[in-house]
C-alpha cells in the first residue's frame, strides 16, 4: 500500500473518517501496527519510561528518541511517523528546534515531529514549517511540563478559552494536525469542529477527528492498576507473558524443557563413537586411540 501522506490526512477530515494514531518505540512493534494499517505512529517520549524505566519523561534524551526513531521507521512502510521532541530539545532557540528535527528526518528517517505547547512556541512551529519540517502539534496535559498541569473547576473556564486560543495558533503557524490530551469532551468537541487540519484526542479527550493510544496500554502489556480509566486494553499481553515465563522456568527447573522435540538432531551412532574414541594428550594435543 502507499505511503501516507499529510495530504490523506486532511482529506480523512473532511470525509469524516476517522485517523488511528499508535505510540510505539521499537522496529517489531511499528512493523505490526503497520501492518494493520494505522495512519499514524508516534515515537514518543514516553518510551524513556515504558522502554528505558526513566521516573520521569524530563530525563528523555535525543539520543535516546533517536535510537526509537531508528527503529520505528523500519519497521513502518506505510504509516506516517512523527518523532515526539523531548524536554529541551526545541525550547531555547529556533536554531536547536531546527537543528533537531532535521537530525530526525535525515538520520531517524521521520516524516515529522511532535512538539509540546501552545501559543508560547508558536515562532518555532513557523520556523520548522517554512523549512519544510511537518509539525504535529500538542496541547492539553503536557507532561513535559508537569507543574503547569491543573485540571481544578475553578479554573477550568479559563483553561477551556487558553486551549482554544493556543488550538487556532498553532494551527495558523502551520502545524498539520493537532494532539489534545487529557481536554474534557465538550472542549476536544469545539476545537474539533473550529480547526480545519485534523484533531486527535489522547487520554481520555472526547469527540475529534481521530484518537491515539500507546501500543503498551492498548495490548495491556502494562498492568492495569485503575488509575487511568481512559485507557481502553484491547488485549491481556502481561497476564499472557506472566504466564509464559512462569511455565517456562517451572519445566527448566523440572527437567522437561528441552524435550526432543526441541533439541538438534542428534547425531549418528557411528558420528559419536567416533568423538568418544578422541583423547586429549598430555601436551593438548588431539590424538585418535
Amino acid at each position: 500500500m502507499p505511503k501516507i501522506r499529510i495530504a490523506d490526512l486532511i482529506e480523512a477530515k473532511r470525509d469524516k473518517r476517522k485517523i488511528v494514531l499508535v505510540v510505539t518505540y521499537d522496529y517489531q512493534t511499528s512493523m505490526l501496527a503497520d501492518e494493520t494499517g494505522v495512519d499514524m505512529i508516534l515515537v514518543g517520549d514516553s518510551g524513556g519510561r515504558l522502554m528505558l524505566g526513566y521516573k520521569d519523561l524530563i530525563s528523555v534524551t535525543f539520543e535516546d528518541m533517536m535510537h526509537f526513531c531508528k527503529g520505528v521507521s523500519r519497521g513502518a512502510l506505510r504509516s506516517l511517523v512523527i518523532a515526539d521532541m523531548p524536554f529541551m530539545t526545541y525550547s531555547v532557540s529556533n536554531e536547536q528546534a531546527l537543528t533537531n528535527a532535521a537530525r530526525y528526518m535525515q538520520e531517524g528517517q521521520a516524516d515529522g515531529v511532535m512538539v509540546e505547547g501552545g501559543s508560547e512556541i508558536r515562532d518555532k512551529i513557523q520556523s520548522l514549517v517554512e523549512a519544510g519540517i511537518p509539525v504535529l502539534g500538542h496541547i492539553g496535559k503536557l507532561c513535559q511540563k508537569p507543574s503547569q498541569i491543573s485540571n481544578s473547576s475553578n479554573n477550568m473556564g479559563n483553561r477551556a478559552r487558553s486551549l482554544i486560543r493556543d488550538a487556532k495558533a498553532l494551527e495558523e503557524a502551520g502545524v498539520f494536525a493537532l494532539v489534545l490530551e487529557a481536554v474534557p469532551p465538550d472542549v476536544s468537541e469545539l476545537i474539533t469542529e473550529t480547526l480545519k487540519v485534523p484533531v486527535l484526542g489522547a487520554a481520555g479527550s472526547g469527540p475529534c477527528d481521530g484518537q491515539a493510544l500507546v501500543l503498551h496500554d492498548l495490548i495491556g502489556l502494562r498492568r492495569d492498576d485503575g488509575s487511568r480509566p481512559y485507557v481502553k486494553q484491547y488485549a491481556r499481553v502481561h497476564e499472557t507473558i506472566t504466564s509464559a515465563l512462569t511455565e517456562f522456568a517451572q519445566e527448566v527447573r523440572g527437567g522437561k524443557f528441552p524435550d526432543e522435540g526441541h533439541m538438534l538432531k542428534r547425531l549418528s551412532k557411528e558420528d559419536l563413537e567416533e568423538i568418544r574414541g578422541l583423547k586429549l594428550s598430555e601436551s593438548g594435543k588431539t590424538i585418535s586411540r
